[in-house]
């Protein structure tokens, strides 16, 4: 009988998996199409994974933006505010579709985004840092901070792909939440063809 190691169990999606090695060469950004906020937008081939749903890289902005302003409206409608020195996370920021549209919080807030896709967050390292903060995670239910550490974390539709490890996640996510903090979750399961929106304010 044969023993799976741990790390079979802890996932990511590599960047340039197939090559033995690889350099990081950072681009000018002026060199970069922008958005209206001044901040570069990713190349084609990473958002090819979104034109099913969506058209072109106008598209893929202004989706963004829509969902980033309705987020921001149901968190003030539930007495939430996002305030000078609050910590921001993004749970599965992929390219920063989301995140970008929180560069007025910037100056007076830290924000971090994460991803299992090393290559999205090579790019948004490379190209969105500063202002923004990225790590790649992995599968494992983990992220490395403190407890108690984030006043607001959101997940655009992540946890619509993740089966086995929701609740750990879930649990992992409770952990680094602040007292009184805030956790904004959208999910489009099987059952509904629209998005849910949850809004959790931690009391516990």
């Amino acid at each position: 009988m044969s023993l799976i190691s741990p790390t079979y169990l802890i996932k990511y999606i590599p960047y340039q998996s197939a090559s033995s090695s690889y350099q990081f060469s950072k681009t000018v950004n002026d060199e970069l199409p922008t958005c209206k906020l001044g901040l570069p937008i990713p190349p084609k081939h990473l958002l090819q994974k979104w034109f099913w749903a969506l058209k072109d890289e106008e598209e893929w902005l202004l989706s963004g933006e829509r969902i980033v302003q309705t987020m921001i409206a149901i968190i003030q409608k539930s007495g939430f505010s996002l305030s000078e020195g609050s910590r921001i996370l993004e749970f599965g920021c992929a390219e920063g579709r989301l995140l970008r549209w929180l560069k007025n919080l910037t100056e007076t807030c830290e924000i971090w985004g994460t991803d299992i896709n090393a290559e999205d967050i090579a790019w948004c390292q490379n190209y969105l840092s500063p202002p923004f903060n990225f790590f790649t995670t992995t599968t494992l239910p983990h992220l490395p901070f403190e407890d108690r550490y984030f006043d607001f974390i959101y997940a655009g539709s992540v946890f619509t792909h993740i089966d086995d490890l929701a609740v750990p996640w879930l649990l992992e996510l409770r952990r680094i939440l602040k007292y009184q903090g805030l956790a904004y979750i959208t999910i489009h399961d099987k059952h509904d063809l629209t998005i849910g929106n949850i809004a959790i304010r931690s009391e516990l």
